[in-house]
């Protein structure tokens, strides 16, 4: 039977010099890989992110990753949304 894998992320926004704690996410698929795309939820904000670097615990069958990923710039200026029906 394989291990549980725990993730604890943290996600650097663009433009913050801290990082900020994201969601937990328990059985992942396995352990992380350095400059993986992965989707985050930051205060209630879902931001695609890329791992920066991660450090690794093991207790018995559970290993516990601590992720610090950096915010990936999707090009747009801060707060810029795509238009919908409700705009026209």
């Amino acid at each position: 039977m394989p291990g549980q894998h725990i993730w604890h992320i943290k996600v650097r926004r663009i433009g913050q010099a801290d990082y900020e704690i994201a969601d937990i996410r328990l059985d992942q698929r396995g352990p992380p890989v350095q400059g993986e795309p992965i989707n985050a939820v930051v205060n209630r904000k879902n931001v695609q992110a890329k791992i920066t670097t991660f450090n690794q615990s093991t207790s018995g069958s559970t290993t516990t990753y601590t992720i610090l990923a950096a915010e990936e710039d999707d090009g747009n200026p801060p707060g810029h949304r795509e238009a919908d029906e409700d705009d026209f």
